[in-house]
């Protein structure tokens, strides 16, 4: 599902010229902004607003939570870490079905040679 074909974006500015651009972003913008109707539909519909307002902070909310239960259990043993360090070599290394794209791009010691030399 494309970006390009979202609601929302009727209601961004879309400059015609620098000219215009440069007039937009030199004004000073308004103390408050009030949301039209139907961008808080939108927004409720696809970002789950208003309460996405205070996501990040319930995420840290539940983050703390989960280190301070955690601290009470003990370390994992040598064995559990590098049953652990074997799976993540072993998932590196394999094949990916569909090719590579954005986060399952794999940065290998190769590839930062190949970009580096890019620059030369």
């Amino acid at each position: 599902n494309s970006d390009d074909n979202g609601k929302i974006l009727d209601f961004v500015l879309e400059p015609n010229s620098i000219d215009e651009l440069i007039k937009i972003i030199s004004e000073k913008p308004p103390a408050s902004i009030t949301l039209p109707d139907k961008v808080k539909q939108i927004l409720t519909e696809e970002g789950n607003y208003p309460d996405c307002l205070n996501s990040i902070d319930r995420l840290a909310e539940v983050c703390n939570s989960v280190i301070k239960k955690n601290k009470a259990r003990k370390a994992p043993s040598v064995w559990q870490y590098i049953k652990y360090k074997l799976w993540a070599f072993r998932k590196d290394m394999l094949p990916r079905r569909g090719g590579e794209q954005g986060s399952s791009y794999r940065l290998t010691r190769r590839r930062i040679r190949w970009i580096n030399n890019l620059a030369n």
